[in-house]
């Protein structure tokens, strides 16, 4: 190869724009937030350093990477085109850490950050962990929507939630329980082995507050529009402790997922609603294509983890 050929080789990738990792964070940040002042918070920064970062990062690129306005920021083409590929750069690059301090051997030494709604706290996530995950896990309880979103931001790694993500994650249903009525142990319909949807229309009911448990408020609703009968709420909640709470308190009966019956509580019998067809999926996400490969291990042990409980009931 002549020197001039080389030089110009040279020279066309010296052109090429490079990001670093922090003008990869705000872009994200801004991105997600829709917003510099709120970005700028999440960032711990001030919000004009975070301006002029992107306004150098638009004029490198030589694209726009928003539209801006007193109101709101909107992503461009351009920054939907690239969101997936940095995201994704950025939670390999935290990623680097665990890997680098990874024992030698078959051990898996990662601490996996894994974040699920409040009812799989109950009885699902320490099933889960007496079972055995071949690494350490840092729990935490959130809302489905909040999940999602650390996924994105690569906060976490994976996530156990009910509704479907509104963003770009890999979603997958984990399992389909039934769902149970929660009764006061002194309720007449505790005499019954399971009960119908028609058997409980019209007694009063604890229910799921449709904008901070979408999918629970959803699957109860609709199983009473399908048999073309009634709900009687009397109180809306947004979790299924609150609801059993009120339901031991006699304010009324409730409709729970099945994972919420493996937990003893005092006072409260659960009947299976009868229908087979009424069920509630709990769904695993991660980011796009699972990177550190969680969905499949997640799985198997939750299938173990709720075969036994299942194996265990009927032996009772």
């Amino acid at each position: 190869m002549t020197e001039s050929a080389t030089t110009a080789i040279s020279h066309s990738r010296s052109s090429i724009p490079s990001l670093s990792i922090a003008e990869m964070r705000y872009f994200v940040e801004v991105y997600d937030a829709r917003n510099f002042s709120r970005a700028a918070r999440r960032l711990h920064m001030s919000q004009p350093p975070l301006s002029q970062a992107i306004i150098a990062l638009e004029k490198r690129l030589e694209v726009l990477l928003f539209e801006r306005s007193t109101r709101e920021v909107v992503p461009t083409a351009a920054s939907d085109a690239i969101y997936d590929e940095v995201s994704s750069i950025l939670q390999r690059i935290e990623r680097i850490p665990a890997l680098a301090h990874r024992e030698v051997g078959n051990k898996d030494s990662r601490v996996i950050r894994l974040g699920a709604i409040t009812s799989a706290f109950t009885a699902l996530l320490p099933a889960i962990l007496k079972e055995g995950l071949p690494f350490d896990v840092n729990a935490t309880d959130l809302p489905s929507a909040k999940i999602v979103e650390e996924i994105v931001n690569g906060r976490l790694d994976v996530g156990l939630i009910r509704e479907t993500p509104q963003q770009s994650v890999d979603s997958e249903i984990l399992l389909r329980e039934r769902l149970f009525v929660a009764l006061p142990e002194s309720h007449p319909l505790t005499e019954h082995e399971d009960l119908s949807v028609e058997e409980i229309a019209n007694l009063p009911i604890v229910l799921f507050d449709r904008h901070r448990a979408s999918a629970a408020f959803d699957s109860i609703v609709g199983s009473f529009r399908i048999a073309d009968v009634s709900a009687r709420p009397v109180a809306y909640v947004g979790s299924e402790q609150a609801a059993i709470g009120l339901v031991r308190a006699g304010l009324g009966l409730a409709i729970v997922p099945e994972i919420v019956t493996w937990a003893p509580w005092i006072d409260i019998v659960f009947r299976p609603i009868r229908d087979p067809s009424i069920s509630y999926p709990l769904r695993i996400v991660t980011a796009l294509k699972d990177p550190s490969c969680l969905q499949d291990t997640i799985r198997a042990v939750s299938a173990r983890a709720f075969s036994q409980f299942n194996a265990t009931e009927t032996t009772q």
